[in-house]
């Protein structure tokens, strides 16, 4: 069983870049850990992505991409508080 579809739509839907973090894989554990841990971009792209084993993986955020992302996706324009309440007005 993969999370990685998950991860990838947590970065679209929030247009942020991701990063998540799942154990290494232990098959002597009662709960086999997918492992694969990624970092991903705005747009749903896998920057980094370790194997089942563990490790340390790195990668490099480019602002521009998250600029783009913002950009040719513009959902914070596109809000109709005249249609439901802004939640983030906390009330």
């Amino acid at each position: 069983m993969s999370s990685a579809p998950l991860f990838l739509q947590r970065a679209v839907d929030n247009q942020i870049f991701v990063g998540m973090c799942s154990p290494a894989r232990d098959t002597t554990a009662g709960y086999h850990a997918w492992g694969h841990s990624m970092v991903v971009d705005p747009m749903g792209k896998v920057l980094a992505e370790a194997d089942e084993t563990e490790q340390i993986i790195y990668a490099d955020i480019d602002p521009q991409v998250l600029h783009d992302a913002r950009s040719g996706i513009p959902v914070t324009v596109q809000r109709r508080f005249d249609v439901y309440k802004n939640v983030a007005d906390g009330a």
